[in-house]
């Protein structure tokens, strides 16, 4: 970018106008330091509503990636990266923004744990390079943490998440996240023919915990509770060549997403790609028992319309599939 001069958005009774002002002739200069180029744009944005006390579109400030300018009361102002300012400029400057100061501030500095596979080393290597070449700051710590597959790689209150191969041009994993059973339902009935006080004793029961009732019995969370009820799973497979034991590892999902990239005519292409028909998608679901499936990573040769081909051929062999789109949000209820 020309650092002589600046284009900014005059806001005038007669609407936006664009034009251009040389560095010597900016009244106020506001100085951001460090953030994405998204989250400059937006502070920019913000930053000039509050100047102008009033709301202005993206399109009324000509924005770049370093800097926008505006002309506000007769002040030519410019909100600028560090950066590509002088450092007469940054001495001068009226304010002085350090976004990744503000923002470890407000945002809680939990930590990520990132899953690679074993040996392959490729997602800590990019994190690491990304954060080097854009200057990223991140507020929390990350752990990258090699998985060999299949196995279970991460075990939490109720559930686990395990990992298990699959076959592609790059060094890919599916998922299944799957939950423990869950208690059966408590019968208040019984629990009273036993003589189990109402109040914390029956919550201890419920939580599989032993009582003595007021007769001074044991009771056992089997006496009034019934069989357990089973949990949920959710299977995510994408990127991969169709194998059959993709559909043992998802035995008995609840919700299964998994790619759908071609038509079936195009099955030499797949193979050839290492990915799936929509086809092989729905052999998966029906061969796994899944009760759900939800077609995913399509080919960019489809529009929406022409997508309807792939649902139309996995539905053939699986009648419950279905097309999801990014930003869908799909609720798995309990099955009992």
């Amino acid at each position: 970018m020309d650092n002589s001069c600046f284009y900014y958005g005059a806001n005038t009774a007669d609407g936006v106008h664009s034009g251009i002002f040389e560095p010597e002739k900016i009244e106020k200069i506001l100085v951001v330091k460090g953030g994405s180029p998204e989250l400059k744009d937006k502070i920019f944005i913000e930053l000039s509503e509050e100047l102008v006390q009033k709301s202005i579109q993206n399109e009324m400030l000509f924005s770049f990636e370093n800097c926008c300018g505006i002309y506000c009361a007769e002040e030519k102002i410019l909100i600028a990266d560090e950066k590509i300012l002088k450092e007469k400029q940054i001495e001068k400057a009226e304010k002085f923004i350090d976004l990744n100061e503000l923002f470890s501030e407000t945002i809680p500095q939990e930590l990520l744990h990132i899953y690679e596979k074993e040996y392959d080393k490729k997602i800590k290597e990019y994190i690491e390079t990304s954060r080097k070449v854009l200057d990223m700051y991140i507020n929390y710590p990350i752990e990258v943490k090699e998985i060999t597959a299949p196995s279970i790689v991460f075990e939490g209150d109720g559930f686990y998440i395990r990992a298990f191969p699959l076959d592609h041009t790059k060094t890919c994993v599916g998922y299944t996240l799957e939950e423990l059973d869950r208690p059966g339902e408590f019968n208040p009935e019984k629990a009273e023919l036993l003589n189990v006080p109402v109040g914390p004793l029956w919550g201890k029961l419920q939580k599989g915990q032993p009582v003595v009732s007021s007769d001074g019995k044991t009771v056992f969370p089997e006496d009034v509770m019934g069989k357990k009820r089973s949990g949920r799973k959710f299977s995510f497979v994408t990127d991969t060549l169709y194998k059959t034991s993709i559909a043992k590892e998802v035995y008995g999902s609840d919700l299964l997403v998994c790619e759908a990239m071609f038509e079936n005519d195009l099955i030499d292409q797949a193979k050839e790609k290492k990915h799936m028909t929509a086809r092989e998608a729905a052999l998966i679901a029906r061969d796994s028992n899944s009760l759900r499936m939800y077609m995913i990573h399509y080919s960019p040769r489809y529009n929406d319309k022409e997508l309807e081909k792939l649902l139309f051929q996995a539905r053939e062999i699986y009648p419950g599939a279905e097309l999801s789109k990014d930003r869908m949000c799909i609720d798995i209820p309990y099955v009992d």
